[in-house]
Formats: C-alpha cells, structure tokens, sequence
C-alpha cells in the first residue's frame, strides 16, 4: 500500500494542469464524507484517486448534447496491475459528480 501512495502522490505532482477535469476537482464520497474509505475518491487535475486504484486523465473530448460531460482516456493502476479504459465525469442534479467506465457507473457526493 505504501508503493501505491508514493505512486500517487508522484501522478499528482506531475498531472498536466492542461488536462485537468476543469471544475470537478475535489473530493467525493458514495454517502459518508465525514469517514473516507472504500467509497471516497479525489479528483484533482488530470488524477483521479480512488480507494485502492488511480487513475491518469488524458485527451478529454466533449460530448453532443451533454454540455458538462467530458470523456477521458484514462491510464490507471491499483492492486499490482495497470490497465487502460475510457471514463466520463459529468456533473450529478446535485453538488455531486457521475463517474462512468465501460459496465460500470456510480453518482459520488462532493465532500465539503
């Protein structure tokens, strides 16, 4: 777990501001914000972190007919293993965020 979060922090420091989720950065929670795990991920600029995984953020491409929505090429790694997919963020009816993946989609909470 320790290689993981070196890992992290490394993506973090050298995420492009570039590719950044413009205005989705924060953190997010599947319902308990006052106690992080399993359910907490942090998005901040082209780096999205979830519980045991993260993921790289690149070539974010608009889609027609969902204003706010961007679809990301995504490089991620957790738990000893690297894969690749597409991920959409858009923004949920409330303050919180849509995380879409291929057979694969939750509604986070945004943490204040």
């Amino acid at each position: 777990m320790r290689g993981l979060t070196l890992s992290l922090a490394l993506m973090l420091i050298l995420a492009p501001a570039a590719v950044a989720a413009q205005g989705f950065d924060g953190t997010y929670s599947l319902g308990n914000c006052s106690q992080p795990g399993e359910g907490t991920m942090v998005l901040a600029g082209a780096t999205i972190i979830f519980y045991e995984s993260a993921c790289r953020l690149s070539n974010p491409t608009g889609l027609p007919g969902f204003d706010e929505a961007v679809m990301y090429d995504a490089s991620c790694e957790g738990e000893g293993e690297t894969w690749k997919d597409k991920m959409l963020l858009m923004p949920a009816l409330s303050d919180g965020l849509v995380v879409v993946w291929p057979g694969w989609a939750n509604v986070y909470e945004r943490c204040h």
